[in-house]
């Protein structure tokens, strides 16, 4: 999973990620932001997963859910589900996008190295 992560207007952080994986960089930059605590929650939260003391999770955000399962992380748009999507589009990576939950323990480490440096 390759991903970038940048300072915008010197004040807030973004995160920009592969194709494929853009809906993870809207979430980091617009949902989760800079919140530490909500950070903190996560990392907790995957740790939780791990020992199987749950089996997922649901993040409601303003525009994105963030789906936690102990094998797979899905990140999906309020916009619109794959069932409203019209016949013959093609699914937009910025709707929806997943990945492994280990790739996304590792971001969120770095996401919140990056922005704890930032404050």
């Amino acid at each position: 999973m390759e991903y970038q992560f940048t300072m915008r207007f010197s004040k807030y952080p973004s995160a920009t990620f592969e194709m494929g994986g853009e809906a993870f960089g809207y979430w980091f930059s617009d949902e989760l932001r800079d919140d530490q605590t909500k950070i903190t929650n996560l990392i907790n939260t995957i740790q939780r997963l791990h020992d199987k003391q749950i089996q997922e999770f649901k993040l409601t955000g303003k525009n994105y859910d963030l789906l936690l399962s102990s094998e797979e992380v899905e990140v999906r748009s309020h916009a619109y589900s794959e069932d409203e999507a019209p016949e013959g589009a093609e699914w937009c990576s910025n709707v929806i996008a997943g990945c492994g939950l280990q790739d996304f323990e590792s971001v969120l480490l770095s996401w919140k190295d990056f922005t704890q440096s930032a404050l």
